[in-house]
């Protein structure tokens, strides 16, 4: 495929990083991953370019163009923009990858997976919904609790121009807007090992600069909606804090069969999901689908204490955004609990 450099050799070498890195990252799985990020990749398309192209709807054109501004906000308050979000991938599917969760049936622990640069995960992303079927199946025979999902996004954290895919369109503006500040954050900032801490962050930045934009914007109508949907996120943090404090409690003292474990597990689920829910007002973040400790664990990563952060980023002599995540890098670094540093901000001397 490589016969006419001049016109494929970013692609190239993007599958020559890949099937490089694809050993190193886990045999099979990551070379099959490689293959198909290699075969969108080389679909990508120049943003300039869609932008002219009369086949193009006007609604994906004004979408780009939206991205195109909140990039640029996105540099203006320090996160890391250089080589993101320049290309478009066209994309009928819904999400952008398929995402697989496993955790222990019987206590709320992920199962992990390690890899160069970024370190323990606890997920598997695929690009074919075939293949991340496929490799649950091992985990529901051996009776793992397992969620299946979709990622509206990904980042490469700086090591790939990461492309905007359609998908990642079709959310309302202010959700827009957090989706990219959140895996720019990703690019800026990312502790190895620490994906908790990670996605804690990222959903804190992206919170607070969705914010910051539209009053930028003065745009006070999609505040609002934005701010009834955090409204609503709220509630489902509370829930889900009162379900997993609960089944904390279970572990802390359990019964001493495995299957009457397992079944009050059940109960404090269903009753949880049936009689606890709470009514939302936008967005009904607790869904109809099976909740187990996969779920729950998965649930954890994007809901995290959000006045923990704004503790920590407020109580600093400079509130921007670059000095907070300035500060907070510099003091990671070999940190074994990041969330300790982030609240040791408020009495470290800056």
């Amino acid at each position: 495929m490589c016969w006419h450099w001049n016109r494929y050799k970013n692609q190239c070498k993007s599958l020559m990083l890949c099937l490089m890195m694809s050993p190193l990252l886990g045999g099979c799985y990551s070379f099959g991953v490689a293959v198909e990020y290699t075969k969108a990749y080389m679909s990508r398309r120049p943003v300039e370019e869609v932008q002219q192209d009369p086949k193009v709807s006007p609604a994906i054109k004004e979408k780009l163009e939206t991205v195109d501004k909140i990039i640029a906000y996105a540099k203006k308050q320090g996160l890391h923009t250089q080589g993101a979000y320049r290309y478009f991938i066209a994309d009928s599917k819904e999400v952008v990858s398929y995402l697989l969760e496993v955790a222990y049936p019987d206590r709320l622990e992920s199962v992990t997976w390690w890899f160069p640069i970024i370190g323990s995960v606890p997920y598997k992303g695929f690009f074919s919904k075939v293949d991340r079927d496929e490799a649950a199946k091992p985990y529901y025979e051996e009776g793992y609790d397992v969620f299946l999902t979709g990622a509206s996004a990904f980042s490469s954290l700086g090591w790939l121009e990461d492309p905007i895919y359609e998908p990642m369109l079709r959310d309302s503006f202010g959700s827009l807007c957090e989706l990219f500040f959140h895996e720019l954050t990703h690019r800026t900032l990312w502790v190895k090992n620490q994906v908790p801490f990670n996605e804690a962050l990222a959903t804190y930045m992206g919170y607070v600069l969705t914010l910051q934009y539209l009053d930028e914007l003065k745009d006070t109508r999609e505040k609002g909606a934005y701010l009834d949907e955090q409204t609503d996120r709220k509630l489902f943090l509370t829930w889900l804090t009162g379900l997993t404090n609960e089944l904390k409690a279970l572990y802390k003292n359990p019964p001493n069969s495995r299957d009457t474990l397992l079944a009050e597990k059940k109960k404090r689920l269903e009753r949880f999901v049936h009689e606890e829910k709470p009514k939302f007002k936008l967005v009904d973040f607790v869904g109809k689908k099976e909740w187990n400790h996969a779920r729950i664990l998965a649930n954890q990563l994007y809901a995290p204490d959000l006045e923990r952060f704004s503790r920590a980023h407020h109580c600093l002599p400079q509130t921007d955004v670059n000095f907070f995540l300035t500060t907070l890098a510099e003091r990671v670094k070999g940190a074994s609990d990041p969330f300790k540093v982030l609240d040791d901000l408020c009495v470290a001397k800056i």
